[in-house]
């Protein structure tokens, strides 16, 4: 069993089952040390984990800003009414607040390495849906339902995504912040 950690109160190597809240996120080596130690430590870890924060975080912003050039004057080329385009910006964001608290359960069961892959495979399937809403659609207004919907999603990919990726980097940083 490894050296109780500044963390572990009881000094059991963090093994009581009391509710802790490590996410399982970890993997366990042969020497008893966990990844998130590992990570804690320094090393190339710590730099892949602030890389994958980075990128999700500028992946982000970019499909929350992206659609500001083009949207407007697509919508107008489908005369709908410009009230919409300010619905599809914000209904990204909306969906970001409304979807990470509850994310923490999802995250409790599967994992946070899992999380994160999940949100971002639904940010990129439901971006390239909005891109197709068009295409795919007979009218302008079934267009403006896959629009808002794929937005949403979108939205709810970036807050599993969020949640996983800055709650591991909290947790292998936490001596730094």
């Amino acid at each position: 069993m490894p050296p109780p950690s500044a963390g572990d109160a009881d000094g059991d190597g963090g093994e009581s089952g009391g509710g802790e809240s490590d996410l399982s996120a970890a993997a366990t080596h042969d020497d008893g040390s966990s990844s998130l130690e590992a990570n804690k430590r320094g090393g190339a870890g710590s730099a892949l984990l602030v890389i994958i924060v980075l990128l999700n975080a500028f992946l982000g912003n970019v499909l929350v800003s992206l659609l500001a050039p083009f949207l407007p004057e697509q919508l107008a080329k489908m005369n709908i009414s410009q009230i919409y385009s300010g619905i599809l910006f914000t209904i990204f964001p909306v969906a970001v607040v409304i979807s990470a608290p509850l994310m923490t359960s999802v995250s409790n069961r599967i994992g946070r390495p899992t999380l994160a892959a999940i949100g971002i495979a639904t940010q990129g399937l439901a971006s390239v849906l909005f891109g197709y809403s068009v295409a795919i659609t007979a009218s302008s207004t079934q267009a403006l339902v896959v629009m808002i919907l794929s937005r949403f999603t979108c939205g709810v990919g970036a807050g599993a995504a969020n949640l996983a990726v800055f709650s591991a980097a909290a947790d292998t940083f936490e001596h730094s912040l």
